[in-house]
């Protein structure tokens, strides 16, 4: 039997052509990213008017929606979530990016090693976690944004990204150890969940990529998210367990 990253590839093809005909290289790709649904998300796949009158969409809906960018953010997904309290529900596939030939690690009832989206099983299918597992190109997290989050409808997103101090401002020996900052969408702030300013993204804070695509686009929905980045020193040693540490109890106080 074919496995969902197989179908999904050879859905790919039969949609866009054989892939040799679009070259990795090729200086734009605007084709749309896929979310491949597994039969688990058959039952809970609602219709959902998009946001801008759109048309409908069927969506998974949810009360929280933590996804993890490439790096220590996917790692902390992956140490806080045991296999066990999740199922696999889909996948989120860019056409460009081969997904046939992918030999993720498969432990328990998930797929590790791709860009994964994940239940909860012991909370009421309340909480849906997206493990970046692939470092998506910054040109295409637009796209790869926009499939997620036209898919997965949640109440409330978080977004866990690293980043080091010299995109945030600081000296080379001013920040001595990991610290966690935030930014939160209007809507996060009426409701409430704003960061205090000590602990706010500064200005001229630099997020790129996944992260910041899906806290813009959320922000343009409406929608209630926060940001929480780990930004680590610039002394040259590795920090990042200091940094899937700050992130992991960020997805804690979010899960409350």
């Amino acid at each position: 039997m074919a496995t969902l990253m197989e179908f999904a590839a050879m859905q790919l093809e039969r949609e866009t052509g054989n892939r040799s005909s679009f070259p990795e290289d090729t200086p734009t790709d605007t084709r749309p990213a896929s979310i491949f649904w597994d039969l688990a998300a058959a039952d809970s796949l609602v219709e959902h008017a998009e946001e801008g009158g759109g048309g409908k969409a069927r969506v998974i809906k949810s009360k929280l929606l933590v996804v993890g960018c490439f790096g220590p953010g996917a790692a902390a997904i992956e140490a806080l979530v045991p296999d066990a309290s999740v199922e696999q529900v889909g996948i989120i596939v860019l056409p460009e990016l081969s997904v046939r030939g992918c030999r993720p690690r498969v432990t328990g009832s998930v797929q590790r090693g791709m860009c994964a989206i994940w239940r909860a099983v012991d909370a009421g299918a309340s909480t849906i976690f997206c493990n970046v597992s692939d470092n998506i190109p910054p040109q295409r997290a637009t796209a790869f944004s926009r499939a997620l989050l036209s898919s997965v409808v949640a109440e409330r997103t978080i977004i866990l990204e690293h980043a080091a101090a010299r995109d945030f401002g600081f000296r080379l020996d001013q920040l001595g150890a990991t610290c966690l900052k935030s930014l939160a969408t209007s809507s996060e702030r009426d409701a409430g969940r704003g960061p205090p300013p000590s602990d706010a993204v500064p200005p001229g804070g630099m997020v790129t990529g996944v992260a910041a695509a899906l806290v813009a686009m959320c922000e343009m929905r409406g929608r209630c998210a926060a940001l929480q980045v780990a930004v680590t020193p610039d002394d040259g040693g590795s920090h990042t367990f200091e940094a899937v540490c700050s992130l992991t109890e960020a997805v804690r106080a979010a899960l409350g």
